[in-house]
């Protein structure tokens, strides 16, 4: 420091304050001295707005020359064009300003590390209850007003359409020397990887080769007007289908990425001229190209029904890019396949690796001019939606990927850990619930991401994981043994604990002979929240559930028509769905409204907790214990939900009414006589007196007006808060009544 004020010639006594203070741990020695302070004003060479003042102390020196020797960065590429706080950083040199702590968050714009907040965010989903407020169905999606108003067919029959915008979006800013780091990352990673790198570049050939993407002849030089994608080593093309949609020209500035192929060949910029795999808009565009496909084109079947038939499979039967069906005869599977095929070549959407679990389908639609003899179906492992699939025995098995782990286990490796429990349809329900459990556990501890768990915890987690290889065991059917033939109804589960609660729906047919059969179709579970609330409130959260996940399985599988019995062992919960909602709470009536809406009132049936297999599913169950669990894989006996013409509901006991009293609204009897002489409060408005409540359009405000004029009158001079009192608001609100 006393270098630099040498140099700038700041030693006159009228700039330094004289001055010791012994300082340790800077400098050459163990401890120094200072020789005074002095106040230091920082400029920007880049940025002339910026400017700071601040006081520091004079010492002899700060440290030896930084860095030791020379350090020659010309071959870092990744520095090239990038503006450094010190150009010449390599260059040993005297270090003339040490900064504190304090002087130091100023220099730079605070930036917030989002990472583990989006993880906290996240992992609070699992315990947060529905919002049940209205929704505005009617309201149009904005991505759909753009796709209807900006797609295009071309000559060969392609989609082509825009990528959808944010109104009053935000400048996208510069984003060309990001993607210039992460491609040289991506050249030197390739440089080191021979075979990664031939199929990179053959995988690059290929796209410029089929058009999908073609040299930029005109940069921009404004880069806040086009978008740079940084892209990774990917060869595997499993997005074939969003390649075939195209990009409008005119958009094709925002999916620009950075090529060549050899490190000594010039950088050039590129435009992706299809839909683009791992863009947020693009899961959007390419399903709502296919659609768009089979409503186009469906017409191209000669025979109606057939035509029809194929619309709606397409149109239900697709989950982005897999296509999955179920017939009852090989005739309709072929031929339903055949004008699929056929109605979305129209659109150049090729389907390919067909799988199923008749070898003659499979052989008929993947060459129709074969036999049946000449495909042979083995015990492979197909997968559907993430799911394992064995054609040859029509089940769906689960493969549980936890690797043996010689570390102690932290908040973040278990989160990690039931990420890898894929189950979007529920199957492992209550092995998948504890786990959930556990993790908010974690949170209630408020543990560090990466703090190793208590011994406790330890052990209680590992001995949870290491179960989880059993998983491997469980064999699910996939047909529900629903035909034609048979008579299906659904049967729906609710119930709760204190720590979750879950909705299960079976499918039960019944085919000729009375042969019934019971399949679960369905699970969903939701941990209680971390406030805590009533077991009778949680119940109704249940029941809620339950109703959300009943329209998803009707819709799902085409069964609005089909007859359903929904089942609850809460007997409050019972008699509120049987009482109005506006007398009820609020948290109570918005639950009760909605059921009431979506569900008939008299298919609610009450069962004891024994036969309630989503009892299971709202404490928990390990792996071992789900594997032997018959209540849970195919519900109670027949003979335990025969349906009776009469429901009936059980008596409330005395603690329940009580229960139940506190969930209803007071009921309040409000008499006021009207005289002609009243006076009322106004204001004024043009020289006109004018009734307070016709002056505000919204009660709150009229309420809140009323309390603060009330305020004014001698006796209530001491009530000046900035709070309404709940006594305030309720006199508010009878004034107003009486003067309405």
């Amino acid at each position: 420091m006393e270098g630099l004020m040498n140099a700038v010639h700041y030693v006159t006594s009228d700039l330094r304050t004289p001055g010791q203070i012994r300082v340790e741990g800077i400098g050459a020695n163990a401890a120094a001295y200072t020789k005074g302070c002095t106040t230091v004003r920082l400029r920007s060479p880049n940025d002339e707005a910026f400017s700071m003042q601040f006081e520091v102390y004079i010492i002899p020196t700060i440290t030896t020359m930084t860095p030791a020797c020379k350090v020659d960065s010309s071959a870092w590429d990744h520095f090239s064009g990038l503006q450094l706080a010190d150009p010449t950083f390599g260059t040993p040199a005297k270090i003339d300003l040490l900064i504190g702590a304090d002087i130091w968050p100023a220099l730079h714009p605070p930036r917030k590390c989002i990472g583990d907040q989006q993880l906290d965010k996240l992992l609070q989903r699992f315990w947060q209850v529905e919002d049940t407020g209205p929704v505005d169905e009617l309201s149009v999606d904005p991505c759909e007003r753009n796709f209807i108003g900006t797609v295009r067919r071309t000559a060969s029959g392609r989609y082509s359409v825009q990528i959808p915008f944010l109104q009053n979006a935000p400048v996208l800013g510069d984003s060309y020397q990001a993607a210039r780091r992460q491609f040289f990352h991506l050249e030197r990673k390739l440089a080191g990887d021979p075979e990664l790198r031939n199929k990179y570049i053959m995988f690059m050939q290929e796209y410029i080769a089929l058009g999908h993407m073609s040299p930029v002849k005109d940069d921009c030089v404004d880069r806040t007007q086009c978008n740079y994608i940084p892209h990774h080593a990917v060869t595997a093309d499993v997005k074939e289908m969003f390649r075939q949609v195209e990009i409008n020209p005119l958009h094709r500035k925002w999916q620009r990425i950075l090529w060549r192929e050899s490190p000594v060949a010039p950088l050039r910029s590129f435009e992706l001229a299809t839909v683009t795999y791992g863009m947020t808009n693009s899961p959007y565009n390419a399903i709502r190209s296919l659609r768009q496909c089979a409503v186009d084109n469906y017409n191209i079947v000669e025979d109606e029904n057939r035509a029809s038939t194929a619309r709606k499979s397409i149109l239900d039967g697709f989950y982005v890019d897999d296509y999955l069906e179920s017939f009852d005869s090989l005739v309709e599977s072929v031929s339903c396949a055949h004008d699929v095929d056929a109605i979305l070549r129209q659109g150049q959407f090729i389907l390919g690796k067909w799988n199923s679990n008749c070898a003659k389908a499979l052989d008929a639609i993947t060459d129709p001019e074969k036999s049946g003899s000449h495909i042979v179906l083995y015990d492979s492992n197909a997968t559907v939606l993430g799911l394992h699939w064995n054609p040859l025995s029509d089940e769906l098995f689960f493969k549980v990927s936890i690797a043996d782990s010689h570390t102690l286990p932290t908040k973040r490796s278990i989160l990690s850990d039931v990420a890898r429990l894929y189950d979007p349809i529920g199957i492992l329900a209550p092995v998948v619930v504890l786990a959930k459990m556990f993790i908010q556990t974690l949170w209630r501890k408020d543990l560090n991401w990466d703090t190793p768990l208590p011994a406790e915890l330890q052990d209680q987690w590992l001995e949870f994981r290491n179960g989880l290889r059993e998983l491997a065991r469980v064999r699910v059917p996939r047909w529900l043994s629903m035909s034609p033939h048979a008579f299906c109804t659904l049967h729906g589960f609710c119930d709760a604990s204190s720590k979750a609660y879950p909705a299960v729906i079976y499918v039960n047919s019944v085919t000729q002979g009375s042969n019934s059969n019971m399949a679960l179709v369905t699970a969903k579970t939701k941990v209680a929240p971390v406030k805590e609330i009533t077991i009778p409130r949680l119940e109704l959260c249940a029941a809620h559930l339950l109703v959300v996940t009943l329209r998803h399985v009707q819709k799902a599988l085409r069964l609005d028509n089909v007859p359903y019995t929904l089942w609850s062992d809460s007997t409050i919960v019972l008699h509120w769905i049987r009482k109005q909602p506006s007398v009820l709470k609020q948290f109570v009536g918005n639950r009760i409204a909605y059921i009431q809406a979506h569900t008939k009132v008299e298919c609610w049936r009450h069962i004891r907790s024994e036969y309630n297999p989503s009892d299971y599913a709202s404490r928990g169950i390990t792996p071992t214990g789900l594997l032997h669990h018959p209540l849970w894989w195919t519900g109670p006996p027949c003979r335990y939900i025969c349906i009776q013409d009469d429901p009936v509901v059980p008596e409330l006991t005395e603690e329940q009414l009580q229960a139940q009293t506190l969930e209803c609204q007071p009921f309040r009897t409000l008499v006021t006589i009207r005289q002609d002489h009243h006076e009322l409060l106004t204001t004024s408005a043009y020289g006109q007196r004018i009734p307070l409540v016709e002056r505000f359009s919204i009660l709150s405000r009229v309420l809140n007006t009323t309390v603060l004029l009330r305020r004014f009158l001698p006796c209530y001079k001491g009530q000046r808060s900035n709070i309404v009192t709940a006594e305030e608001y309720e006199w508010a609100l009878l004034v107003t009544v009486k003067q309405a």
